[in-house]
């Protein structure tokens, strides 16, 4: 870590643990044996990171405004891709798909082989929370109670619904159903 840095986010995978410290240093750690193989400085200390996934032989790094993608051997930028949004929420990862909630409300699909949005669906709130995979739909829920399920594929909206307000914390799900907490100490 730099000077004066503090730890920011942490991904284990298989023998690897990706971390990023506030500076915005990533570095690639190998877990059985606790060496560093490889530190990248990807931006500014000043650019607001995310979140990281870990894809086989990439890792997705995403900041509000870009997504990075990295060798996971060697830590090499091997791309990097401009959000047509500014986005909130850590990356889930769905085939050639990032998802993503935005600060305007949208969640979208951002297309990597391209470089470009897919689809995006904008709901009232903002998207403070990962979205999820339920079986072969994404969910995601706002600031203001806006549950949306999405065919990450087709595109289409499949469900949506409300809540009394935002969650209190990270979504989780199973094959079928989506889990919400709240701070009211709910749980939907």
């Amino acid at each position: 870590m730099g000077q004066d840095q503090t730890p920011r986010i942490t991904v284990a995978s298989d023998d690897l643990v990706v971390f990023q410290e506030t500076g915005g240093t990533v570095s690639g750690i190998v877990a059985s044996r606790g060496e560093t193989i490889w530190a990248n400085r990807l931006a500014n200390p000043l650019t607001q990171f995310t979140g990281i996934e870990v894809l086989g032989e990439t890792v997705a790094v995403t900041s509000q405004a870009e997504l990075f993608l990295l060798s996971a051997t060697t830590g090499e930028l091997t791309d990097r891709q401009r959000f047509e949004r500014l986005v909130n929420t850590p990356p889930l990862v769905v085939g050639d798909l990032v998802v993503v909630g935005s600060n305007s409300g949208e969640l979208m699909g951002h297309f990597m082989p391209a470089g470009l949005k897919a689809w995006g669906h904008l709901m009232p709130g903002v998207f403070i929370e990962r979205p999820v995979l339920i079986g072969d739909l994404v969910g995601a829920v706002t600031s203001r109670g806006r549950v949306i399920f999405v065919d990450p594929i087709s595109k289409r909206q499949t469900g949506l619904n409300d809540i009394f307000d935002g969650p209190g914390a990270a979504l989780g799900a199973s094959d079928d159903a989506m889990f919400v907490s709240r701070l009211d100490q709910s749980l939907y």
